[in-house]
């Protein structure tokens, strides 16, 4: 790049350096700006202005130190002028960049203390509350923006991320639609929109919406990444990887691309494909618990457990409340014969959120490898009373109750979950288990007839044994020669007879 050469006039004054190092900042040549307000500064040490525009070129180049540079700056602008609202305004960014939350609190108050109508100081000090996960705070500061000047747009896109992440969709969704009717090519607005209607399972709402930013700006590998997640979502698995592939083209480390185009073949079942991806988009974005718990379900799926548990054990350390980690990472360590673990997993999702049946469901399950029957079904029946339609909560409450010697209500359990799901073979073979029990022999043979005829595959499960289980039946009855040929027929698919 050719010299910019205003020094040649007066190579001693302290304006002609700041006007160059001006030229450079607006250029973007950060090294070269900062050379040249160091010039400025050295010639007159109290060039406010060359301190402060030193300071944006510290801070925006974000070098190792950098933003401590800056501070200094900063903080020699303040002890040259205590008014100036602007340095305090300008070191909370500094301290903002750094995650020093606290500082930056501390510097925007200072800033909107000195001017009550400063917007800007207001908004950055959202962010800040919203780093230190105080979403109230946030919450009032975007407010008190939109009360002093209600044309400020991005203080509804940030009040709407709060109402998002307190679940208030609707009134994220009244903030969105209130910056685009203020800026109708906002396209930061619509992508925002399309994920809450992403989130509410609004898909259609969520394409027009995504499809909108595109058309606003087709470059937007983001936009497109978006998309790619909601076609994912609607099961249209070639679009999504197409809009995945457009985004990668247009920036090839986009993480977000990366990360939607991994996740689309995790909900493919293509676990050899997904498991890459996100790798991939963990080594540029290693913070993002999502990628973390998707990879961990990839392998969770391909039956790499310890993989799993590592991943999802990531996930939970970036995100403490991660509900659905703890219950996939429970279900790797039961996979794994670890039952005490899965069920202090499973213990710790139900206590982040008790409404979750299939916590209940699982931990049941953990409770009955352990013979623990009492607490297996009071799970058990949590989950129903939470999802009275839930079938698997019944049949495994039957089996609970069959092997406490409860056969009566054995059979009402497995009896419900056959008429929520008539082709259960497992409820079947169980509630035949119970009326052999009781010497029910006819009603016992039907529910061994039905499981089998249910499960043409018995060879590869326990079925096999319901063949010996009618045998004894028909024995029971005095029918010996359909007793022999099902012993069998047992004995033929492996069944120990005993």
């Amino acid at each position: 790049m050719r010299e910019i050469d205003v020094c040649s006039y007066d190579p001693e004054d302290a304006f002609t350096y700041y006007n160059r190092g001006c030229v450079h900042l607006d250029m973007k040549n950060y090294d070269r700006a900062i050379i040249n307000y160091n010039q400025a500064i050295e010639l007159d040490s109290g060039y406010i202005d060359a301190y402060f525009n030193r300071g944006l070129a510290y801070t925006r180049r974000n070098n190792i130190n950098d933003q401590d540079q800056a501070i200094k700056d900063y903080s020699q602008i303040i002890i040259l002028d205590s008014k100036d609202a602007s340095a305090y305004f300008n070191r909370a960014v500094a301290y903002r960049k750094k995650g020093n939350f606290d500082q930056a609190i501390v510097n925007y108050n200072q800033a909107i203390n000195l001017d009550s109508s400063y917007t800007d100081a207001y908004f950055n000090r959202g962010r800040a509350f919203e780093g230190k996960g105080d979403w109230d705070h946030a919450f009032d500061n975007y407010n008190q923006i939109i009360n002093l000047d209600p044309s400020y747009i991005y203080a509804y896109l940030r009040r709407s991320v709060v109402h998002t992440v307190k679940g208030n969709y609707d009134q994220a969704l009244a903030d969105l639609d209130q910056a685009i009717d203020l800026d109708p090519n906002c396209i930061d607005a619509y992508s925002a929109r399309s994920m809450i209607h992403t989130g509410k399972g609004n898909y259609d709402q969520a394409l027009a919406d995504c499809s909108k930013a595109i058309d606003l700006d087709p470059h937007n590998a983001s936009a497109y990444a978006s998309r790619c997640f909601i076609f994912s979502e609607k099961g249209d698995y070639d679009q999504a990887l197409s809009d995945s592939s457009r985004a990668l083209e247009l920036d090839p480390n986009n993480g977000r691309a990366i990360f939607v185009r991994g996740w689309t073949y995790l909900s493919m079942g293509n676990y050899e494909q997904a498991i890459p991806h996100l790798s991939q988009a963990i080594t540029l974005e290693p913070w993002n618990a999502r990628a973390h718990f998707s990879r961990g379900n990839a392998y969770l799926q391909s039956k790499n457990y310890d993989q799993a548990i590592t991943d999802f054990s990531q996930a939970i350390v970036q995100e403490h409340n991660f509900t659905e980690a703890y219950v996939l990472r429970a279900m790797a360590y039961f996979e794994i014969d670890d039952y005490s673990q899965a069920i202090t997993d499973f213990s710790q999702a139900i206590e982040l959120n008790p409404d979750n049946d299939l916590a209940y469901y699982y931990r049941g399950n953990a409770y009955l490898k352990i013979a623990n029957y009492d607490l297996a079904i009071a799970d058990y029946s949590q989950a129903i009373l939470l999802d009275p339609k839930y079938p698997n909560a019944h049949y495994k409450r039957g089996v609970a109750y069959l092997n406490m010697a409860n056969y009566d209500l054995a059979i009402e359990d497995q009896s419900q979950a056959i008429f929520l799901d008539p082709k259960d073979a497992d409820a079947y073979y169980k509630r035949g288990n119970a009326y052999l029990k009781i010497a029910n022999y006819d009603l016992a043979i039907a529910d061994y007839s039905q499981a089998i005829s249910l499960d043409p595959d018995y060879s590869y499960s326990y079925y096999a044994n319901a063949y010996y289980e009618r045998g004894l039946a028909y024995s029971e009855k005095g029918n010996t020669e359909q007793a022999e040929k099902d012993f069998a027929k047992a004995r033929e698919l492996g069944c120990e007879i005993r």
